[in-house]
């Protein structure tokens, strides 16, 4: 089994695990773009580049382990860790805040792909905005859109619709679009949305 690493900065495994991200966009590097593009591909899904799906790091029906460290998987650190030769314990070895040292098979949860498709990352719909985690929240501006983060409460929804509770022009945007634009900049780096670059779009449900 292999993993899939989300975002913790922004939240998103914990939007993963809640249940309210269902999608993940994974740039494809221009240079693989324009190596294995041929003529004639296009880019529906029920007609794929034959190309670059050979390349996709994840298949229609695998489960995939969701990455995180052994504190956020709830281990006790004060257990001795034998398994990897430490006698200190669990919460002295890098996998205890850092995800990249746990194997797969140390995770706890685990999600399947369910569909896979290739497009342009600014092809994204409002309706796919949703399922990558952003939140529709009622203010009394209108409406906001917030991508990633932790799921914002009814109490605290009702708050802010009162006016009781403000959300930061930094993180709450006027279409779905616009906030998954901001978050995509933030994780894969300035530019990227403007960029637009081709993506691979995996659609996945939560199965552990």
């Amino acid at each position: 089994m292999r993993k899939i690493m989300f975002n913790d900065k922004y939240g998103l495994t914990d939007v993963v695990l809640e249940g309210r991200k269902t999608m993940t966009r994974r740039v494809i590097p221009r240079k693989v773009v324009s190596n294995l593009i041929i003529p004639g591909d296009v880019f529906f899904p029920d007609c794929p580049c034959v190309g670059l799906m050979k390349v996709s790091r994840f298949k229609v029906g695998e489960v995939v382990a969701v990455a995180q460290n052994l504190r956020d998987m709830g281990y006790d650190g004060r257990e001795k860790d034998w398994a990897r030769g430490n006698i200190w314990g669990l919460d002295h070895t890098p996998a205890w805040t850092n995800k990249m040292f746990v194997c797969a098979s140390e995770c706890v949860h685990q999600i399947r792909i369910t569909s896979v498709r290739i497009e342009q990352l600014r092809a994204i719909s409002d309706d796919d905005c949703y399922a990558e985690g952003v939140q529709a929240v009622r203010t009394t501006d209108g409406w906001k859109y917030v991508a990633g983060g932790r799921r914002i409460s009814d109490s605290e929804r009702n708050r802010i619709w009162a006016g009781e509770i403000k959300i930061s022009d930094k993180c709450a945007f006027n279409t779905p679009r616009e906030a998954f634009a901001a978050l995509i900049d933030r994780v894969s780096g300035k530019g990227t949305w403007q960029r637009n670059p081709y993506v691979f779009v995996y659609s996945f449900e939560l199965v552990k």
